[in-house]
Order: C-alpha cells, then sequence, then structure tokens
C-alpha cells in the first residue's frame, strides 16, 4: 500500500483527470476544479487519506452507475504481477461520449479492490472452523479402546493412551484468515461499510495478537510499524502453515498485493483515477436534484448517467409536462442537463405509517373486500378522519390488503412504514374534494400511494368520459375491488363528476406553479474561468448559445401547450469546495444578468452521491 503523505495534491487547469498519476519518482493526486484554494490546507496525511478514500467509493458509485447502464466496455485484458501492479495500461472505457474525448477509468492500483474481491463472508467463517477443528474423544466409542485396558481390582477399565485422528494443521493456518479479517475491516472502515461481528471478532483477535491496540494501518505516526509487522506475520504464517489449499492462497495473494505491492515499480502516467471527470461531476448533481426537488418541479434530466434505482425509487414514470422529445432541431437531439420549477432544495422526507382501519371492533368490509386503511400523521391528512382505501388488481377478498403489503414494506406493532411509491398494482382513493386546492403536500401523498385519479392524471387522461373507460380496463369493473371499495358503489356519474373537479384543481396547481423555469448546466470549470474576460467569446460560443436554443424550444412548447411562456432563467452549476461555505453559493451578476452562476459544494453532492 502507498504512503499518504507521498502524495502531492494538484489541481489541472488544462484537462479534467482526476485521480492518481506517476511522474518520475513522485506522485500527484489530481483534485477536481474547485479545490484551487484548500490544497494547503489539505496537504496532510490524515486529509489525503481521507480523500483517496472518498474518491475511491466516488469512482466505484460511478463505476456501478455505467455497469447498470450498460456503458462499460471491459474488452481490455487486465495483466496481474504478484507485487499487486497492472503492468499494462489498464482500464474501463465508457461507451458515452463526452464533448472532448471518451472517458477512461484507470485501476493500476489493485490492491484495495483484490482485498475486497476475495472477501466472502460465508467462506471466512468456513475456513476458521476447518482449520481450529480437532476430533475429540467420544466416550459412546469406549469400547474400542478395552483390548488396550488395565484393569483395576473395583473393576474399572484404566487406557494410558488413546490415539485419536487429528488434523495436521498448526495454529498459525488459520492466522492467514484473521490477518486478512484484520485488514479488511481497516478498509471497510475507510469505506463506510459494514462488517459481521463475527469478522470483526477475527479481526480484534489478530489486533491483540500481533498489532497490539497503538498500531493502525491508517494513522500517521503508526502507518510505518504496522506495514512492518503485517509484512514479518505474513511471512511467519507462510512459512509454519502446513496445508495451502486453494482458499488459503486466495487470502494470501490478496494481502501479498496490498502490503508489498508500490506503484511506483510501475511505468510513468495515469494510475488510477478517471479521465474527463466533468461526467462523474454531472453524475452527481444531477442525482442530486432527481433525489431531493419534488418530482412535479422536475421537467427534465438528463439520465444517461443517473441511477436507475435512483430515478425508480424517487421519481414517477408518467410525467404530466413531458419534455423528453422538446429539444429536437432538424432531427437532431439535444441534451440540456436540466429543466426544473425553482425549489429550496431539502431532502424531502417520504415515510407514512399505515394502519389497517377499525370500525366497531371489526375490520372495514367492502362486500367480501378488506381495503381500509387509517394514515398515522401528525403533519398531513388525507380526509378528516385520515381514512382511505387501498386496492391491487386482481385482489381476492379472502385477506386484506394489509397482508399483499406486507411482502413489500416493514412491519411494526402493527403498522406498515411506507417509504416508497407502491407497487405498480396497487392503487388507492380518498375523497379530494374535501380540499379546496392541490398543494405539494398532495402530490407527494397521492404519488406514494397512487391515487387513481392522479394515477389517470399523469397517464394523459384529461376528461371525465377518458377516466371512466380507464377504470373499465380494470376488469372485472362492474363486479370487482375498484368498484365496489374503493368507489363503495358510486354510480358513474358521481366518479365523472368528482373526476372533473379534481382535474380542475390540477390545472389550477400547475397555473400557479409555471411562472418561472430555471435551465441548468452542470458545468466542470471553476469559477475564475468565467470571471476572465479573457474567456467570454470562448464561453459564448460554446454554451451561451446552445441555452438560447434551449430556452427558444421551451418557449415555443409552452406556448403552443399551455398558451403561457414562463420566465426562463439559465443557471450554470460549479464545483467548489470551502469547510465553511453552504452547498449553494451565488456569484455576483453574470453577463448583465442573463445567466447566473452557482458555486455548489463537492462533498455536500459526494454523501447524497453515495447515500442509497
Amino acid at each position: 500500500m502507498f504512503k499518504f503523505n507521498e502524495l502531492n495534491l494538484i489541481v489541472s487547469e488544462k484537462y479534467s483527470f482526476v485521480g492518481i498519476e506517476k511522474q518520475g519518482e513522485h506522485l500527484f493526486f489530481y483534485l477536481p476544479k474547485g479545490f484551487e484554494n484548500q490544497l494547503e490546507a489539505l496537504d496532510t496525511f490524515s486529509a489525503k487519506r481521507d480523500l483517496f478514500f472518498q474518491f475511491y467509493r466516488l469512482l466505484r458509485r460511478f463505476k456501478e452507475i455505467c455497469q447498470e447502464k450498460g456503458y462499460l466496455n471491459n474488452s481490455k485484458i487486465e495483466v496481474r504481477d504478484r507485487d499487486g501492479v497492472i503492468q499494462n495500461e489498464q482500464g474501463s472505457n465508457l461507451q458515452q461520449k463526452s464533448e472532448e474525448s471518451e472517458n477512461l477509468l484507470y485501476a493500476k492500483i489493485d490492491q484495495i479492490s483484490r482485498i475486497l474481491s476475495v472477501y466472502d463472508e460465508l467462506k471466512i467463517l468456513s475456513l476458521i472452523s476447518r482449520l481450529q477443528r480437532v476430533e475429540g474423544f467420544e466416550p459412546s466409542q469406549i469400547h474400542r479402546f478395552l483390548h488396550k485396558a488395565v484393569y483395576l481390582n473395583n473393576g474399572a477399565a484404566y487406557v494410558n493412551e488413546i490415539e485419536l485422528p487429528r488434523k495436521s494443521l498448526l495454529f498459525e493456518s488459520s492466522d492467514i484468515v484473521r490477518l486478512y479479517c484484520y485488514l479488511v475491516v481497516e478498509v471497510k472502515q475507510r469505506l463506510e461499510e459494514e462488517v459481521k461481528a463475527e469478522v470483526k471478532a477475527l479481526a480484534e483477535q489478530f489486533r491483540q495478537h500481533y498489532m497490539g491496540s497503538e498500531n493502525s494501518l491508517f494513522h500517521e505516526q503508526h502507518y510505518e510499524a504496522a506495514l512492518s509487522i503485517l509484512k514479518d506475520t505474513l511471512d511467519l504464517i507462510d512459512r509454519n502453515a502446513s496445508l495451502k489449499d486453494g482458499d488459503y492462497w486466495d487470502f494470501y495473494d490478496a494481502i501479498q498485493a496490498f502490503l508489498f505491492g508500490s506503484i511506483h515499480q510501475g511505468n510513468e502516467g495515469k494510475i488510477w483515477g478517471i479521465q474527463n471527470f466533468h461526467t462523474v461531476w454531472e453524475s452527481m448533481c444531477l442525482q442530486y436534484l432527481v433525489k431531493h426537488l419534488d418530482s412535479e418541479r422536475l421537467l427534465y434530466i438528463d439520465e444517461r448517467f443517473v441511477s436507475d434505482q435512483v430515478l425508480a425509487k424517487t421519481q414517477p414514470s408518467l410525467k404530466i409536462i413531458n419534455l423528453k422529445n422538446v429539444f429536437q432541431v432538424n432531427s437532431s437531439k439535444l441534451i440540456p442537463d436540466a429543466v426544473i420549477i425553482p425549489q429550496e432544495l431539502q431532502a424531502s422526507e417520504l415515510s407514512y405509517r399505515i394502519r389497517k382501519d377499525v370500525k366497531g371492533g371489526k375490520v372495514w368490509n367492502d362486500y367480501g373486500y378488506m381495503t381500509a386503511f387509517y394514515l398515522s400523521s401528525s403533519s398531513y391528512s388525507l380526509s378528516p378522519k385520515n381514512w382511505f382505501k387501498i386496492a391491487y388488481e386482481n385482489q381476492s377478498g379472502e385477506l386484506h390488503t394489509f397482508e399483499e403489503l406486507e411482502k413489500y414494506y416493514q412491519v411494526y406493532n402493527g403498522m406498515i412504514t411506507i417509504n416508497s411509491p407502491l407497487p405498480k398494482t396497487f392503487y388507492s382513493f380518498w375523497d379530494t374534494n374535501k380540499f379546496s386546492k392541490i398543494r405539494f403536500e398532495d402530490i407527494k401523498v397521492m404519488e406514494t400511494f397512487n391515487h387513481i385519479f392522479y394515477f389517470a392524471f399523469r397517464l394523459g387522461v384529461k376528461s371525465s368520459e377518458s377516466f371512466l373507460e380507464l377504470l373499465h380496463n380494470f376488469q372485472p369493473f362492474e363486479s370487482g375491488v375498484f368498484k365496489l371499495s374503493l368507489f363503495r358503489d358510486r354510480q358513474s356519474s358521481d366518479i365523472a363528476e368528482e373526476f372533473d373537479t379534481f382535474l380542475q384543481k390540477m390545472f389550477n396547481f400547475y397555473e400557479v406553479l409555471l411562472e418561472e423555469l430555471h435551465l441548468i448546466d452542470i458545468k466542470y470549470s471553476s469559477l475564475s474561468y468565467y470571471a476572465d474576460s479573457v474567456n467570454i467569446e470562448s464561453i459564448k460560443s460554446r454554451s451561451i448559445r446552445k441555452q438560447f436554443v434551449y430556452e427558444y424550444l421551451l418557449e415555443r412548447f409552452f406556448q403552443k401547450n399551455f398558451n403561457k411562456v414562463p420566465k426562463i432563467q439559465s443557471s450554470f452549476w460549479l464545483p467548489a469546495y470551502s469547510p465553511s461555505a453552504d452547498i449553494f453559493t451565488p456569484s455576483p451578476t453574470y453577463l448583465d444578468g442573463y445567466l447566473s452562476l452557482t458555486e455548489v459544494d463537492f462533498f455536500t453532492m459526494v454523501e447524497s452521491y453515495l447515500d442509497l
């Protein structure tokens, strides 16, 4: 493992590589743009250690998203030698092209990935048990040894020696597992990952026997001593182990690569990191928007590097204002980063507790269908009594919907916690006419519980006739759960009237909402670049003209579909890092107010990005 105090921190002004590069005998740790003013404060062992592991987690998360999206091309062959260094120009190509060139993930530092790659808790526990097991004496088998016995006067049989089959393994063989557990616990603590208590116990046994309580692998004062002890211990274990099977060599090779691998032995060039970090920066910011902005306010987002899991969990599949096909010019598709209705960006909690609704000591029953629930919330009311219904397609009358929802959510003390939208086949209903207008709080709850009116509205149903037609697609409607339970024998005319009223409230909601739009472009540049007058013409030709086109296409869309053109504000988000800064720091007026520049706190984006 390399020494963190050997890393020289640097921010490149010319290109967007972030990671570690070897130049001669020196190692340079390239940080993202926005870190220029903090290099001196970060030039310590502990700060560089924390930065490395933070960026390791960040790039690993980005790679996971690229694998999820199918962007990675792993055709290059990975060649390792026994010191843990990859000798060739190994990397993973991203098939998605950037504005400049293709992204490349460099992975010449292999020590950490190899330690993690052999981590298998079941194999660890199985191996430690197998290596320590000794076959003991079984009293029921004493008759097998009576022929060797000496009989005493009182009739007792005395056997002087019993030869038992024993495992021919030394204790040191099991220590290879304990040593591995110690290293993996040290690494996972830095990566903020959990390990099982049994693995922690094995790691602690190794620490107490070999390391002592003071030595720590990733502490500046103890690093050299700890590394020396670990190397000597590995050699001792290897010399004394009498059985070296495949499992043994899996652990040994991973440990040996971690302890003895030296990036100083490799060729010059990029060792670990990613070319064109701006793609990662865009992915971080856009995923933050998806997770922290109300879905109704997120009108458009470039989903290419946003996790599908995050999109599925936080965003509805249907968009009321669909801008997907708006940004096209002469058959060419343009891709802005995001279009939003402005809002204070704070994490919105999505968690509600519900229980079966009980009336008169019995579960409420609709013609055999048990669908009634009570919402337990002090901050929100569905109706005056917080009573509503949930049903699912092809529901039978035998079980309450509660039992079906138990398959998807946690249950505690008779209540279900709903912390993500209901599965697609579940629908709910409560009387929305009891509210004078639709608010954002109502939208969140309708979205979470898939209110059937709101579901239809998102589907593009804009008339009561179309809604009734949609209802009849849920077969059988006249005799099934949708008619008999959700609508409780309402006549079609009553349902149509309620839906028309709901539509009007939704139209009023959007009339107020569409006053102003923000057109966000994620830029991987420093504020000083935009402040330098020398760069103005380049900024205009490369970025501003594109914003003009986006704005024109948006104005044309809203004029055609809503007879109303909202005010459009273009905004560039720039990376920044300052321990005392806010998450979003607007810059002074830029280009006579046409464009706003906003510095975005880097590590706030990282924390959100890594939080699944």
